[in-house]
């Protein structure tokens, strides 16, 4: 089959799936066990939609059992609910600052500005002191009850902007929990604490501790055992390279397409949320291609080897437990290898200087164990510091898999 036929079939198979991803959505997550509380204060235990969301919701789709309909409800109607063993939201009226944490939009007053607003909080820690955290799409912020969980106040922080653009930041939150978490058997390193959930988790940890206080940490609950994924990807490359001369036209060159074999090694991180559906992968990776054509007056040759170093974003369809789809992206970084095209009858060969390029692949994935992959490399420059000639080097992967760690 020629290299256009596949490079054709290739990038149809990767739109579908791109169709396929955008009507279903998240239609492979799981209803899984939980429970809601609605506002008459009744219980209602039921299977909800498990999307592990990253950011905090308003709504949610639950089904009474397997076998009936899926229905909405949203915060204006529930007070509480909780995925089992997972994860447990709550609902508050609360105050909240939503200043800027970016550097070029800083606020100029020191002081959070509050609206009044009802939230869905996570609990993260539940005890005699609870921990809540709320993450939207601009801003993450924590709150905490005592005792009294009928109101959550939000621990205070923020950057502002001084004179003459410094940036400073105010740490109200110490000394929120200096005052109202008070322990004598309280490390007192509270001056030290920084706004960040895993600080703050623990030091709420070792307040109920101290207050002998039994406690719950659903982080530690949902936490995802595998972050990480160490993969072996063997395969073979589809190449192709021409070299267009701006001065010289005899020196064009049309190389044949070439097979040639491929490694790499994939670390592969699993974002914590949704389920694991999205990763960011970084696989270094040694390539190479030969070929030798024949010109008018002379024969020319092509020597590339280089290690790429691809940095992507991939997503997966779950299909069942066992089996999914998934699509990625990435920006390829080249490293040349001491390569040239050298003409036989000449005394300029080319050296070889490689950009980066783009790369799209579409595979499946099985018990998250074995892969086959096919990815398409767009076009890369491999003559970047040659005034006179331009190339076009673009390759087929066919990619297995092999998850060791």
């Amino acid at each position: 089959m020629k290299f256009n036929t596949l490079l054709k079939i290739n990038k149809q198979c990767i739109i579908l799936v791109l169709l396929c991803i955008g009507i279903n959505g998240y239609g492979q997550i799981n209803f899984e066990e939980g429970y809601f509380i609605n506002n008459g204060g009744e219980k209602i235990n039921c299977l909800i939609k498990n999307v592990d969301w990253k950011n905090n919701p308003t709504q949610f789709d639950y089904k009474v059992d397997k076998n009936s309909e899926v229905q909405n409800t949203d915060i204006h109607s529930v007070k509480e609910f909780s995925i089992v063993n997972q994860s447990k939201y709550q609902r508050f009226q609360v105050k909240i600052d939503r200043s800027s944490e970016n550097l070029n939009n800083l606020s100029t007053n020191r002081n959070p500005e509050f609206n009044d607003e009802v939230l869905f909080l996570k609990v993260l820690i539940e005890g005699k002191a609870n921990l809540y955290s709320y993450d939207d799409h601009q801003i993450k912020r924590f709150f905490y009850a005592v005792n009294d969980y009928i109101n959550a106040e939000q621990l205070i922080f923020k950057s502002y902007e001084k004179a003459q653009n410094k940036v400073a930041t105010n740490n109200g939150f110490r000394q929120q929990l200096s005052t109202n978490l008070v322990c004598k058997e309280l490390p007192d390193n509270i001056k030290n604490i920084n706004y960040r959930k895993p600080e703050l988790i623990r030091f709420f940890e070792n307040y109920n501790r101290c207050n002998n206080s039994e406690y719950i940490n659903y982080n530690k609950k949902r936490k995802n055992k595998n972050v990480f994924n160490v993969n072996i990807r063997p395969g073979m490359n589809i190449s192709k390279l021409s070299v267009d001369n701006i001065i010289t036209p005899s020196r064009d060159i049309d190389f044949d397409n070439e097979f040639s074999f491929r490694l790499g090694i994939e670390l592969e991180y699993i974002l914590p949320f949704n389920k694991g559906k999205w990763t960011f992968f970084v696989e270094p990776t040694y390539q190479n291609y030969k070929s030798t054509t024949q010109l008018e007056s002379q024969n020319a040759e092509v020597d590339y080897k280089s290690i790429e170093l691809p940095f992507g974003v991939r997503h997966y369809l779950f299909i069942n437990n066992a089996s999914s789809i998934f699509i990625n992206g990435a920006y390829v970084f080249d490293f040349n290898l001491t390569s040239e095209i050298d003409y036989t009858q000449t005394l300029s060969d080319l050296d070889i200087e490689s950009n980066g390029n783009f790369i799209l692949g579409l595979g499946y994935n099985y018990k998250r164990k074995y892969s086959l992959e096919t990815r398409y490399g767009f076009n890369r420059e491999l003559l970047d510091r040659n005034i006179t000639s331009g190339s076009k080097y673009n390759n087929l992967s066919i990619i297995f898999g092999f998850t060791i760690l």
